[in-house]
């Protein structure tokens, strides 16, 4: 969890536990039941080998990313995120792409397409954050990382 004393080395942690948690994740992920646009702000996944449900959730309105583990509470891990509300023109926390590096929360927007169509293709997921710093511009770090468990694809990118 934030200390909020230094916005780049508590980027840096929640970074890695989101890190952590995604190359531990099962495949395919946790669909999410609304529309495609919640995937900008929200990873959920299972865990292996614990096969708990973690819950990733950046909250535009308070500028909070938050992690949950099974059915308890939520737990700030970082705080002041200006990302902006996705929705609305601001930049989306997460990015979630196949082997081909498409942007499938783009294409499950296009006809015939669903939200599962993200869980069930994802091989990497971007993380984008700029964080306030109290004296200068925002810290802004971007990394992407594979999901270790899904099995490589035979087919080429079309």
């Amino acid at each position: 969890p934030v200390s909020g004393a230094n916005p780049a080395a508590d980027t840096r942690m929640a970074l890695l536990q989101l890190q952590h948690d995604i190359q531990s994740a099962q495949s395919p992920l946790k669909p999410l039941l609304a529309s495609p646009s919640d995937y900008n702000d929200t990873l959920e996944l299972t865990s292996e080998p614990s096969g708990q449900v973690i819950t990733w959730r950046y909250n535009p309105s308070t500028g909070n990313l938050t992690r949950q583990v099974g059915t308890g509470g939520a737990a700030v891990e970082l705080t002041a995120i200006t990302n902006g509300d996705p929705t609305s023109g601001g930049l989306p926390v997460f990015t979630y792409y196949d082997r081909c590096f498409n942007n499938l929360v783009d294409e499950a927007r296009s006809p015939g397409a669903s939200s599962t169509t993200v869980a069930d293709n994802v091989t990497v997921i971007k993380i984008t954050l700029a964080v306030k710093h109290v004296s200068s511009a925002p810290y802004g770090s971007t990394t992407a990382v594979n999901i270790m468990n899904v099995e490589p694809g035979l087919a080429p990118c079309g």
